[in-house]
């Protein structure tokens, strides 16, 4: 997929020296999803489309909810629900009509079975396999009504779109790279998904330049960490009570942001 690049929202999240820059223009972006499809938009045919087929998460919803305006989150979880009523009833339908038939499958079975010896009494081979197609058949299409998200999508995208950007500051930007090795990483998820971006964006003697300082970057940071909250465990020894903190307070935090991604504040 091609992305267009747009280095300002990344240059300002490096400037600013977040533990995970990506984390903080996933935050920002939240933001202003939440607020997009709350305030007058919530009214746009286009958008009500989308919202009405996809829906939200749990997370994403809750994040709406707590942003106060009921009336515009009511509206979308009405026209919402009652798209998923009718794919609800579809889907049980479809799944009714498949029980139906793994049913009759397993009594056939049952019966050729009942006619063979003891000696060759054996299952058929595809069984399993028939027996397992028909259930994912039925469970399929109940779970799909819950397996998609507006704003997760959206996202994605976007975090996707500042990463391939990323690449090409630091392919382009002597003053980006300076301030990339001076950066304390990213987040694990994050980190994973640009060396993949990497992948596909660089090749040779590049891509293994990029690597290696990213590698860089990261290992001083989780170093940092691990001295961090173990010096945050032995506060709690009587002996260590009167010696400072020193960078330890929020050390929980900024380790479980750093393992999965922001997920609790303390930055």
């Amino acid at each position: 997929m091609k992305y267009h690049i747009d280095t300002i929202p990344v240059w300002d999240a490096y400037k600013a020296g977040h533990d995970c820059p990506m984390c903080a223009l996933r935050d920002d972006n939240e933001g202003q999803l939440v607020e997009l499809f709350l305030g007058e938009s919530v009214m746009e045919p286009d958008r009500r489309v989308e919202v009405n087929a996809k829906g939200f998460c749990a997370r994403h919803l809750q994040m709406m909810f707590t942003a106060g305006n009921r009336l515009g989150l009511a509206l979308m979880c009405h026209t919402h629900l009652k798209e998923t009523i009718t794919r609800f009833e579809s889907a049980s339908a479809t799944s009714a009509s498949a029980r139906r038939g793994l049913l009759g499958g397993l009594m056939r079975l049952n019966r050729q079975s009942q006619s063979v010896t003891q000696d060759a009494m054996e299952p058929p081979a595809s069984s399993p396999n028939t027996t397992t197609s028909a259930a994912s058949s039925i469970s399929s299409p109940l779970a799909s009504l819950s397996s998609r998200c507006v704003f997760c999508e959206r996202l994605e995208y976007t975090i996707n779109r500042y990463l391939y950007t990323l690449i090409h500051l630091w392919r382009s930007d002597s003053e980006f790279r300076a301030k990339l090795s001076e950066s304390r990483g990213l987040c694990m998820p994050h980190y994973a998904a640009l060396l993949d971006m990497a992948s596909h964006q660089l090749s040779g003697a590049a891509y293994n330049q990029f690597q290696s300082t990213l590698r860089e970057v990261q290992t001083r940071d989780l170093e940092k960490l691990e001295k961090d909250i173990e010096w945050f465990t032995l506060k709690f020894d009587y002996r260590n009570q009167n010696k400072p903190w020193g960078d330890s307070k929020d050390a929980v935090e900024r380790v479980m942001n750093k393992l999965r991604g922001k997920c609790v504040s303390g930055e």
